[in-house]
């Protein structure tokens, strides 16, 4: 008999027959704690008066890029001057290039317009928020244009 090799995967094993598993695959094939994740972000950076209606019309925004197949970018550069602020906790004036990375991650974007030189290993508050601004406005700017239906 030919030994078997067996394939290890980090993913859990689902039940098809389990609700919980069910909803547990449906939110993570949908990325819905990520649409949730950025609305509440935007929700807290922006305070709408009416955060349900606030909500709809950013959902809108959502679905447009999406058919679009373009990053969305909600944020303004006080936008991501916050941001800065919330990876800068201990007032250095300078974050990490992985808090850095993260930021990119935060608002969606993969691959950055504006490539950090390999000599910078921390990024000052002017940087990111112009390499985030770039990078975001770059990437919907690459996409063809398309309206709302």
């Amino acid at each position: 008999m030919a030994a078997r090799a067996s394939i290890k995967t980090n993913a859990p094993l689902l039940d098809p027959n389990d609700p919980k598993d069910v909803a547990t695959q449906y939110l993570q094939a949908n990325k819905l704690n990520e649409v949730f994740q950025e609305l509440c972000t935007l929700i807290m950076y922006r305070r709408p008066a009416n955060p349900r209606e606030f909500i709809i019309q950013q959902l809108q925004i959502m679905h447009a890029a999406r058919e679009c197949r373009s990053a969305t970018s909600f944020f303004n550069e006080t936008d991501l001057s916050t941001m800065f602020s919330m990876f800068d906790v201990t007032n250095q004036g300078t974050i990490s290039i992985a808090q850095y990375d993260q930021g990119l991650k935060s608002l969606g974007i993969d691959r950055p317009t504006l490539r950090l030189p390999e000599s910078i290993h921390r990024v000052d508050r002017t940087l990111f928020v112009r390499s985030m601004y770039a990078s975001s406005c770059m990437s919907r700017e690459a996409e063809p244009q398309c309206h709302p239906h």
